[in-house]
């Protein structure tokens, strides 16, 4: 992830270094329902243990340091996921999810400038994120779809504030409502999608510079993201296809 530097020419100059690798380990096992079953299910299971570790530099080039630090932060994620259809009348699909998932987290940050020390934390965030979705054939070549969803972001540890009071930041949580039609026309060789979402959000992570010298995440209460997208495409011979979004 590195390298990141940042050179702040302003009276005084500050020299700003960062280094960070990450390691990731994934496991992903799903299991599905067959294509011709009568009422269609999938199960999954997630594993994944991550580490991140960094170094800092700050100083005033030939005065003195501002920061020198380093962190390192484990992560391990476990999660059981599974879906199925509800109901399946006429023109009615009705799909349920839930995703069970753990997440654990292991915080050790050693600072040397300004001020010695050592920090450190651990957290286990454990979520249930429902998801239902309803589908409406309109046509057999026109299908409408409303779903309203949950989900996550984990919470943590700010690795370049000096401050100890201020590196915790909490979970992001967020509602997500998303409606779309899907359509196909002229012997399905067009297909025409138009969806639209509005995700609620609470404890919004953001991550920025707050003073000259530091940088963090913080919670804001509430946001808001609201949009719309459409996607067309055409296949005129079997070999050609067109999209535009």
């Amino acid at each position: 992830l590195n390298p990141f530097r940042n050179y702040l020419v302003l009276p005084p100059d500050l020299d700003s270094q960062i280094t960070q690798t990450q390691r990731a380990w994934n496991e992903e096992i799903r299991l599905t329902s067959a294509a011709n079953a009568a009422r269609a299910w999938s199960l999954g299971a997630w594993f994944s243990d991550t580490r991140t570790e960094g170094d800092v530099n700050r100083a005033i080039p030939n005065l003195f340091p501002i920061e020198v630090s380093n962190y390192r932060l484990d992560a391990q994620t476990v999660a059981l996921s599974g879906q199925i259809d509800l109901l399946t009348a006429q023109d009615w699909t009705l799909t349920a999810g839930l995703r069970a998932e753990q997440v654990k987290k292991d915080f050790d940050r050693t600072e040397t400038v300004p001020a010695p020390g050592r920090y450190t934390k651990d957290r286990t965030f454990a979520v249930l994120l429902p998801k239902l979705t309803a589908s409406y054939a309109i046509s057999a070549d026109t299908t409408a779809t409303a779903a309203v969803s949950f989900g996550t972001k984990p919470g943590g540890w700010s690795a370049f504030t000096g401050n100890a009071a201020l590196a915790r930041f909490d979970a992001e949580r967020t509602v997500a409502f998303e409606t779309g039609i899907d359509t196909s026309l002229a012997n399905k060789t067009v297909n025409l999608a138009a969806r639209s979402f509005v995700y609620d959000i609470r404890d919004y992570q953001i991550e920025r510079y707050f003073t000259f010298t530091d940088y963090l995440v913080v919670n804001a209460p509430r946001a808001r993201s609201v949009g719309a997208e459409i996607e067309a495409s055409w296949r005129p011979v079997p070999a050609w296809a067109f999209a535009a979004t």
